[in-house]
């Protein structure tokens, strides 16, 4: 079903097929082209005025609530608390185009576009995995079977096209801290249960200085394999190692998960806090996903992806850094 808008395009243009014409006959350059031209034919028209009052109603481009000071004490923080060997690297604003939809299984009206045959950067998780599937293939060049792992983080502003609700602090583009670990299966799950506990350490030692007067049992992490194949392997060499380490936090298997089953491969995890008022924020989100094996064809590449909502927390709890 095509909205309203579109439907309109197509009255005023009198080609109800243009959307496929302009996708089907025309190749990304020449759309890129196209659209140029008309954003420039366009913005002739536009007066001062206009941009004043597109600031004022567009919901893209209101300032975060939050100061760039209170991001930066949190950035410099988390980039404290991070194993020496993981490599903190500036993402840029705009991705390929495709991004998100190809990994993530994201419709592609959910992002924004440019017309340069670029979106602006929706998740960086997808994007950190670009990188690390770009310095997995250099490794593999010199080594075929090699097992290094390349770990990267970014702290990153993110811009999504559908609507939230305000009501649950969340608005149209927001910041995120993520991690990505790529690897080689190294067997009896050891890339996955090493990974999982590296990411979920970081998150948690992130808290435990954030919150230091706050009772850390409101923090429960939560681990779900889909394919429920591995719950004692987690148990034993997740789990338990965590829990005897951060004491004052809850963990728990969560069999009956449902966000993300097409997102991630079995393995998963996320990290919830309850407020004061008793409301329940997923702060930190992440998983196990087959993103390098497609990139780099090789069914023995492993990837760990992982984020922490920075705007979110820092909207929702009062903190201390």
């Amino acid at each position: 079903m095509k909205n309203k808008i579109l439907e309109k395009v197509l009255l005023k243009t009198g080609i109800p097929d243009l959307p496929e014409i302009l996708s089907g006959h025309l190749s990304p350059s020449e759309l890129q082209s196209l659209m140029l031209e008309v954003y420039n034919q366009q913005s002739g028209s536009i007066q001062i005025s206009k941009t004043y009052h597109d600031y004022l109603k567009n919901r893209f481009v209101h300032p975060s609530e939050i100061s760039q000071l209170d991001f930066l004490k949190f950035d410099l923080l988390a980039l404290s608390l991070l194993p020496e060997d993981f490599r903190s690297i500036e993402l840029s604003p705009l991705a390929p185009v495709g991004t998100c939809s190809t990994m993530g299984n994201v419709s592609q009206k959910r992002i924004i576009t440019t017309s340069r045959n670029t979106e602006v950067v929706a998740d960086s998780t997808n994007f950190l995995t670009l990188e690390c599937a770009r310095r997995r293939k250099a490794e593999l060049k010199s080594d075929p079977r090699s097992t290094s792992r390349i770990k990267l983080c970014s702290s990153h502003r993110l811009i999504r096209g559908q609507t939230f609700d305000p009501e649950k602090k969340f608005t149209a583009h927001f910041r995120i801290f993520s991690l990505c670990t790529a690897g080689r299966d190294e067997g009896h799950l050891k890339f996955e249960t090493d990974s999982l506990k590296e990411h979920i350490s970081v998150y948690l030692d992130i808290f435990e200085k954030i919150f230091i007067n706050r009772d850390l049992s409101s923090i429960e992490t939560f681990i779900t394999d889909f394919s429920e194949k591995y719950n004692e392997q987690l148990w034993n060499e997740v789990i338990a190692p965590l829990a005897k380490k951060y004491t004052g936090f809850r963990f728990s298997f969560d069999p009956h998960r449902k966000t993300a089953k097409n997102y991630y491969d079995d393995i998963c995890f996320r990290i919830t806090i309850t407020s004061e008022e008793g409301v329940d924020y997923d702060l930190v989100d992440g998983g196990f996903t087959d993103w390098t094996i497609k990139l780099l064809s090789n069914r023995k590449e492993r990837l760990m992806t992982s984020g922490i909502g920075t705007e979110l927390l820092l909207k929702a709890f009062n903190t201390n850094f």
